[in-house]
């Protein structure tokens, strides 16, 4: 058995909003990449055992009355990332969906972090060949629905490489060809951007970007006869004032990960002003947020949602 080590040495960053920080950033292919899979375990005290138990059973409670039924399985554990010699290194071990499930959000996650699993989780956008970028609408989810997204989850057991070792590349692919019904054949191999952390989630996230030769319409049209299961895709217009409306507009009905890939993608393209005013502006639009109680939170975010689905 084992905890979760301190990520205390790799979050201390210059890119904090009060949405999203991202600890590791960069520039990593699969070959920049380095896993060390100790197949470890998290060790459960029976206080966490009872709310693991509990939690499970209020959230399938909650996501069966939206026709949806959880299903425990085996999961990767994220036991550990660093960035150490031009490298982008982690470590793994093994959870399962309850586990995780039965702890993310609660009280015992705040006070006891280092007991609480971390799933290797990966979260994409998808740029298409005439200058859009692909994100989704949330829909047949146990968190977070209606919301805006990327295209990911966590990483499973059988997305391995060729020698059989866990490989998060080949997981976000899987991801974004699922969620879009484009082949993966269509999909260049994603390039990693680092690692974000929801700051009020606590979730780590390994961000990809991914390129398509595709164009929206053929997207479109693909989707148009296929259906998709997972969300409405939407797609931004990659322009300056475009992607500053839109990450902005509904930057409290974000799923940050796919936020901050966004606010990434607009600093390479826009330069450091653009993204300097972003970080200004998304700190601002937390702490007015911050300042407001739950129920008009909750109302903020239900307009913004009939609002997304205007669109």
């Amino acid at each position: 058995m084992a905890e979760i080590e301190s990520l205390s040495s790799v979050e201390n960053t210059a890119i904090v909003t009060p949405f999203f920080e991202i600890p590791v950033l960069g520039n990593f292919s699969r070959e920049d990449v380095v896993i060390e899979d100790t197949l470890e375990t998290l060790f459960k005290p029976p206080e966490l055992r009872r709310i693991i138990e509990e939690n499970w059973e209020r959230r399938n409670e909650e996501a069966s009355k939206r026709g949806i039924t959880l299903v425990n399985r085996p999961k990767v554990l994220l036991m550990n990332f660093e960035q150490k010699e031009q490298k982008l290194r982690l470590k793994l071990g093994r959870s399962d969906y309850k586990d995780f499930i039965g702890t993310v959000d609660s009280e015992f996650s705040l006070e006891h972090p280092e007991l609480v699993p971390r799933l290797l989780a990966v979260c994409s956008v998808l740029e298409t060949s005439d200058d859009y970028v692909l994100i989704n609408e949330r829909q047949n989810v146990s968190r977070f629905l209606n919301w805006l997204g990327g295209l990911g989850g966590d990483v499973e057991l059988d997305d391995v490489d060729e020698n059989g070792q866990i490989d998060p590349f080949r997981a976000a692919l899987r991801e974004a060809s699922e969620e879009t019904r484009i082949s993966q054949q269509d999909i260049e191999t994603p390039e990693s951007l680092g690692f974000m952390k929801g700051v009020r989630t606590g979730v780590r996230v390994m961000m990809f970007r991914a390129k398509t030769h595709l164009t929206k319409k053929e997207i479109e049209e693909i989707q148009q006869k296929e259906g998709l299961e997972e969300g409405r895709s939407l797609f931004i217009k990659i322009v300056p004032d475009e992607m500053r409306k839109e990450v902005l507009w509904f930057s409290k009905i974000f799923v940050v990960d796919a936020s901050a890939i966004l606010t990434l993608l607009g600093r390479e393209r826009f330069g450091e002003e653009w993204f300097q005013f972003m970080l200004a502006r998304l700190r601002r639009r937390g702490n007015v947020y911050d300042s407001i109680g739950l129920d008009k939170r909750r109302e903020l975010e239900d307009k913004l949602v009939e609002r997304l689905k205007r669109k």
